[in-house]
């Protein structure tokens, strides 16, 4: 492996230690989770877990968006390939793998939301990068300012 690459792991240990933060901090500040342990009646089908799917997943997303746009805002001239992408989410992989953070039940709402957490955070910077990779093609196709748009 080239030195090149050596950014992209280091990116991906801050990516990892962001979301861990994150998490840490959303449980202790989130009004989304007070809402939820104060909900009546809350049962492991109810609809509010829902909810804590939007509310994790759009942690998860946003850290790995904010990581990824500092390393290309900063380090332009690095590779923005799928090996980078795929060195940037290996860390929390192996925290996740670490910690026992791959949930893989979907027998009630809650472990729905749990494992499709689980898979959204195991797989932010893939998503991230392949969005920013499909925005970039879409972004270099222009159309020709030759062709008229109408038949006259």
């Amino acid at each position: 492996m080239h030195m090149k690459y050596i950014p992209a792991f280091g990116f991906g240990l801050v990516i990892a230690l962001l979301i861990t933060y994150g998490f840490h901090f959303s449980a202790s500040f989130s009004p989304i989770l007070s809402f939820i342990t104060a909900s009546q009646g809350l049962t492991r089908n109810s609809p509010e877990w829902l909810m804590l799917l939007l509310h994790d997943g759009f942690i998860s997303l946003l850290l790995a968006l904010f990581v990824i746009s500092l390393y290309r805002r900063f380090l332009p001239r690095l590779p923005f390939n799928w090996l980078a992408g795929i060195l940037m989410q290996l860390p929390m992989l192996y925290l996740m793998y670490r910690f026992g953070g791959f949930s893989m039940n979907f027998s009630t709402l809650y472990e729905v939301v749990i494992s499709t957490v689980s898979i959204i955070n195991g797989t932010s910077v893939i998503i991230i990068f392949t969005l920013l990779q499909g925005y970039n093609r879409y972004a270099k196709k222009k159309p020709d300012a030759d062709i008229p748009l109408s038949p006259d």
